[in-house]
């Protein structure tokens, strides 16, 4: 699995955020601390983490990132 820069990024802050709130950040929150400038942004991201099987998302469930592969950040 080869993540681009910008990917690891966000995969990197997902994984810390999970880390010190104990669940998933939410889309805005993704993009507040990725300085990502719209969800759709975000969304696209978190696409591209799902394909690259770094993370598992459930469409319009809150909070529901799931890392599949910690070692990878």
């Amino acid at each position: 699995m080869e993540l681009t820069e910008r990917e690891q990024e966000v995969l990197e802050f997902i994984v810390h955020y999970r880390e010190e709130h104990g669940y998933s950040p939410s889309m805005r929150e993704i993009a507040k601390g990725c300085y990502i400038g719209s969800l759709n942004g975000v969304s696209y991201f978190i696409n591209r983490l799902v394909e690259k099987q770094a993370i598992e998302y459930v469409p319009k469930q809150a909070r529901s990132i799931t890392i599949r592969f910690e070692q990878v950040v």
